[in-house]
């Protein structure tokens, strides 16, 4: 199983034994739950195929709603929503004989910088290698694949390394904005289509907003809906779909692969880059101003708290009941129990629980519209080298993702790849939540409303509909997703003793 590099999910029945093994691959790109009844093993990829067996009870488990409203990763014992289901952890397997049970970990990253790399040449050149390898590999398919692309620098290398590795011509789904032209990266878009010769599949995007018909979005059985632009990527795989294509390769987990970025004095100084230290020390003081730059994680963060507070821990959100918080499991780190800040930050966001949810949610989305979600940025051989390389790879000067820009001379426009700002989706999000405003109001007041058991309704109503913050709208959003998935499905709760 180490060898596989790609995301998968096993059951092996051994008829002589009557014995089965089911395994996870280490990102937990495809899932694998299971419930134990009696004398018998249920395994499934999804919970709700569980749910049909009679035996498995629907009561939910309130430790994972009280992690969803906290914004937190599932817990590590692999609870899920429900009580009687649990989810294989990524890296784990699950053996199961003569009625007995066990789970082990299989699988675990070796944390470590790869020195033997001096330049910057030499870095783009591996990650170049890696990232084509990874692109290749998920261009198989019957028929012709399309790339979910907008005109950032992730999604157009997806779209410029398979386009130079296809015999056929391209396709490229992209959504576009009339109205909303601050969302609109047409500009960028066509670059590529000029260069590689892609087939564009294009749709306009200024009504998809977050709540609009939502009476009718489609909510899996199995977890309440994460993604407020649920509509918008539901129509873009339904494009995908129609245009003829089975396969879609996104590059929505690039940014999990530069984390821990916030810390890169830190690593300058720990691996005794003192001269950039200091270079790169005085370029953001003459740019930020000393004190900006005192109170800044990079220099407070990492070479005071962090550094000597290893086991410091967030506190719960203030938004939380206190009933909610008292069921928050203890949090630790994953995948690893490891002191350093740089390397605990980093793990937790590229091999994080929350991580290799929110990628392997979307695929019962894509496959209900007839296709399959790939991930280049997800391919462990890259995830590997991402793991091991420096921090100024990754942030150097104000510019992020260093070593992709730097992989990608000569293969995507310079418009691209050396483009400085970034075009995001928050005019509409914000544009929803003005016309929606009505709605909102209504389903947080629903007479049969569940939320205020875990969310405080003094912390919501304290700030007017039209002021809400970023946060604001994301705890409305949470709120109202999960009493919607409640009682489309007919969920009832059983309050936690232990609680």
């Amino acid at each position: 199983m180490k060898k596989f590099v790609g995301p998968f999910a096993v059951v092996i029945y051994d008829r002589k034994k009557d014995s089965i093994v089911a395994v996870r691959d280490p990102l937990g790109d495809r899932t694998l739950f299971y419930s134990h009844q009696k004398n018998a093993l249920l395994i499934a990829s999804e919970e709700r195929a569980l749910l049909q067996d009679p035996d498995v009870n629907d009561q939910l488990d309130e430790t994972r709603i009280a992690t969803y409203f906290a914004f937190e990763p599932p817990p590590f014992d692999g609870s899920t929503f429900f009580k009687d289901i649990k989810e294989l952890l990524p890296g784990h397997l699950i053996s199961f004989e003569n009625g007995h049970l066990r789970v082990r970990q299989y699988f675990n990253y070796e944390f470590a910088y790869d020195s033997k790399l001096q330049s910057d040449e030499e870095y783009a050149e591996q990650y170049r290698d890696l990232f084509q390898q990874s692109v290749q590999s998920r261009l198989r398919c019957i028929g012709r694949p399309a790339v979910m692309m907008s005109g950032g620098l992730d999604s157009t290398s997806v779209a410029a390394v398979a386009a130079r590795n296809m015999n056929d011509r391209l396709k490229a789904v992209s959504w576009r904005f009339k109205e909303l032209a601050s969302c609109d990266e047409g500009v960028f878009i066509n670059k590529m289509i000029e260069k590689y010769e892609i087939d564009p599949f294009q749709f306009c995007a200024d009504n998809e907003w977050p709540l609009r018909n939502y009476e009718n979005w489609p909510i899996n059985p199995s977890t309440p809906v994460s993604n407020s632009f649920r509509m918008l990527k539901e129509r873009a795989f339904r494009t995908a779909s129609e245009s003829g294509s089975r396969i879609v390769l996104v590059g929505t987990a690039s940014d999990k692969l530069y984390s821990g970025t916030k810390y890169w004095l830190t690593d300058l100084l720990h691996y005794g880059n003192f001269r950039q230290a200091i270079r790169d020390t005085v370029w953001h003081v003459t740019r930020k101003g000393i004190r900006n730059f005192f109170q800044s994680t990079a220099f407070k963060g990492s070479l005071i708290l962090k550094r000597f507070s290893p086991n410091w821990k967030p506190p719960a959100p203030d938004w939380l009941t206190d009933y909610a918080r008292n069921l928050l499991p203890e949090r630790v780190n994953w995948p690893v129990q490891n002191k350093d800040p740089i390397f605990r930050s980093r793990h937790n966001h590229i091999l994080g629980l929350f991580t290799a949810h929110n990628f392997s949610v979307e695929i019962p989305h894509a496959s209900r519209c007839g296709v399959d979600v790939r991930d280049p940025y997800r391919d462990r051989r890259l995830v590997d080298f991402m793991l091991s390389i420096p921090l100024n790879q990754l942030y150097r000067r104000g510019v992020y993702k260093l070593v992709l820009p730097n992989a990608m001379l000569n293969i995507l426009p310079e418009e691209i790849r050396t483009r400085t700002t970034n075009i995001s989706l928050k005019p509409l999000h914000s544009l929803g939540f003005r016309k929606e405003s009505e709605r909102i109001r209504r389903l947080l007041t629903r007479t049969d409303r569940v939320w205020p058991k875990y969310v405080s309704s003094d912390w919501l109503e304290l700030t007017p509909m039209r002021n809400r913050s970023s946060m604001g709208k994301m705890v409305d959003w949470l709120c109202i997703s999960f009493d919607e998935w409640m009682h489309r499905f007919g969920r009832t709760i059983i309050c936690n003793e232990a609680a």
